[in-house]
């Protein structure tokens, strides 16, 4: 959510902009490959222009136990003229039914594969590992709100430690 046309983190070396006009300096960084390495179970991205795959992705990480991340590619149709809507249709690809989202090491590689043809969509990592809340035994039953309460008689405790 930059304005005027500024860079971000993801933006190409010498991508020039009103903040870069002798191009970016920076090296682009990988959202997607950045996530998968920090440990999310879930990792997709997507493209807006393609709003029923976009949706099925979403429905998925909301429905997956753990923690998702979906990289959305939205094209600035006011500052940027390279990354067009034209040029994700054209330079944008699924990821094929051969490929196994459950490796983690050509997960990361995939999420940094990008140039021109070369922008895979769909999965990249997928790991059905407990989640989080359901090791913990105080709310593997569901939310606390939901259990009963037993109340103790403390005076037997507090007697111990006077």
């Amino acid at each position: 959510a930059l304005t005027t046309g500024q860079t971000s983190p993801a933006s190409p070396h010498g991508f020039v902009s009103k903040s870069t006009p002798s191009g970016n300096l920076d090296e682009p960084i990988f959202p997607l490959a950045l996530a998968i390495a920090a440990g999310v179970t879930f990792a997709a991205r997507a493209y807006a222009g393609d709003m029923p795959k976009l949706t099925d992705l979403i429905v998925k990480a909301s429905e997956h136990k753990g923690l998702s991340v979906v990289e959305i590619l939205q094209p600035c149709v006011t500052f940027n003229k390279v990354c067009t809507h034209q040029y994700y249709q054209d330079n944008t690809y699924q990821l094929g039914f051969g490929y196994d989202s459950k490796n983690k090491e050509k997960a990361i590689l995939k999420a940094t594969e990008w140039g021109p043809k070369k922008i895979p969509l769909g999965i990249f990592y997928k790991s059905d590992r407990p989640s989080y809340e359901s090791q913990i035994p105080q709310i593997s039953k569901g939310p606390l709100i939901n259990q009963s309460v037993e109340r103790t008689d403390l005076d037997t405790l507090f007697k111990k430690y006077t």
